[in-house]
């Protein structure tokens, strides 16, 4: 860490990562044993220099010259990420090999409902729905494996399998039984060209039993006359010309409704990139106007402190449209955290010991499971808003407490809460109610809150106070 050369490639190594287009949230570069000896990392994420990654199926292959990848839950940071490594060759010899990660967690917006993603042992690394992740499928490879590789590769040693049989009992190719739903179901599978990932989709297909009854009268009925078979037939087509264009309407109404997700997180990128780097370069040139002039004179240093914080107010906003864009499922670390510290901690950093903030948790911890960056960002938001729309002279009060398996967080304020007919917007992409006057907001505070706890599975409830205000309740999984 202190070798000159080293810093400098560890620092370009961080450039790299911070560039949000690029999509990958760590790189490194390992000798030819396997040994990581520079990291590049976003600030916050944990540093893995030193690990040794020599079993990994990716570095095995740039040991042959080729570039390798696989998915894997990280040695080090746990997170699950899809690992990539190019060999590092000179005259014929392998020096070592670069490696790069993308978090599952950035990718599972991508998914659809019933979607989800098994890598080439079967294994659920991604899914729209979340109670899937590291299931398996049938049959699949990661039964055969040792205990031991399972462990190095997914951090556990046993898998639940995936509930999907055929229906043979309905005499309908292709239908089948998915998990525990009262429905038929169909499924598509789309390999990977390289047999890292599969896409698996499944869809339910409703009235199925209706259908074969329908086959049965129509029979019937084909028997009885003539006639019927020519209006059976002219009604069947009818029905299906229906569908079909009704298929194909949906089929373009999702088409252009993922053309327009993806403008808008583009955008939303390619912002953070040319303007948040400008805004950094400013407030760093205003830092330094302000040191070489030491001592400020009164005027200029007004100036200048106004460009610095009309400048972090932008990067923020920047900030929390980024948020909201990447945050999802298996987005950080998760650790052992206590729901009553992290309140503690955010209304400690708003308010500097404001008396008119009281958190009340109970003595024997709050646990659960979460990034803590995540959920101090959450509660920060949270609390922030309390103060910020309520009378400088009303208290806000932040209750931390166990119910049912849960840990609840109430924030409840005295101030102008929600217009009743705006209630159901309330945290929404954007959304700020027309009460809130002139005070300052971007109306994403809520809504990357939301984002945050549903990574975490847990959920956010937006309701008004009896006689005033707004009353705030996060729900999280316990951890027993």
């Amino acid at each position: 860490m202190a070798d000159a050369e080293f810093n400098a490639l560890r620092r370009r190594l961080a450039d790299i990562v911070s560039i949000a287009e690029i999509g990958i949230s760590a790189n490194w570069v390992m000798n030819a044993a396997g040994d990581t000896f520079a990291v590049g990392i976003l600030p916050g994420d944990v540093n893995f220099l030193g690990a040794n990654y020599a079993d990994r199926d990716y570095f095995k292959a740039a040991q042959r010259g080729e570039n390798g990848d696989q998915f894997a839950v990280g040695r080090v940071t746990g997170m699950a990420g899809l690992y990539f490594a190019a060999p590092v060759q000179a005259n014929g010899h392998f020096l070592g090999a670069v490696g790069v990660r993308t978090n599952i967690g950035s990718l599972a917006h991508l998914l659809e409902p019933g979607m989800f993603v098994t890598d080439h042992k079967g294994v659920v690394i991604m899914a729209h729905d979340p109670n899937l992740i590291m299931r398996v499928m049938p049959n699949s490879r990661v039964e055969r494996d040792p205990d031991q590789e399972r462990l190095d590769r997914y951090k556990r040693t046993v898998f639940e399998g995936l509930k999907l049989t055929p229906a043979t009992e309905i005499g309908i190719p292709g239908l089948i039984h998915w998990q525990d739903a009262a429905t038929f179901s169909v499924m598509a599978v789309d390999n990977h060209p390289d047999g890292m990932l599969t896409i698996n989709v499944v869809r339910g297909v409703a009235g199925i039993d209706t259908i074969q009854a329908d086959r049965r009268i129509l029979a019937l009925l084909l028997a009885v006359t003539g006639a019927l078979i020519v209006l059976s037939v002219a009604g069947v087509v009818s029905y299906l010309r229906h569908n079909r264009q009704h298929s194909r309407d949906l089929r373009q109404s999702l088409e252009a409704e993922r053309r327009l997700v993806e403008d808008q997180r583009q955008f939303i990128l390619m912002m953070g990139h040319e303007v948040g780097t400008p805004l950094a370069i400013i407030d760093r040139s205003a830092e330094m106007i302000m040191d070489l002039l030491e001592p400020v004179p009164d005027q200029i240093g007004r100036r200048l402190t106004t460009i610095r914080d009309s400048v972090r107010r932008l990067l923020r906003v920047i900030e929390g449209l980024l948020i909201a864009e990447r945050v999802g499922l298996g987005g950080g670390e998760m650790i052992r955290l206590d729901a009553g510290e992290i309140a503690s901690d955010a209304a400690d950093a708003l308010a500097s010991g404001d008396a008119r903030i009281t958190v009340n948790a109970p003595a024997d911890g709050a646990p659960f499971r979460g990034d803590g960056t995540l959920m101090t960002m959450v509660m920060t938001n949270l609390i922030e808003n309390a103060l910020k729309y309520s009378p400088n002279n009303q208290p806000v009060e932040v209750d931390v407490r166990h119910e049912d398996g849960e840990i609840v967080i109430t924030v409840a304020d005295r101030g102008v809460g929600f217009p009743d007919a705006e209630l159901a917007s309330a945290g929404q992409r954007f959304f700020r109610a027309s009460n809130t006057g002139e005070r300052r907001g971007t109306g994403l505070g809520l809504h990357i809150a939301q984002r945050i706890l549903a990574a975490h599975q847990g959920r956010l409830d937006i309701r008004n106070r009896p006689g005033g205000g707004a009353v705030i309740t996060v729900h999280l999984p316990q951890d027993d």
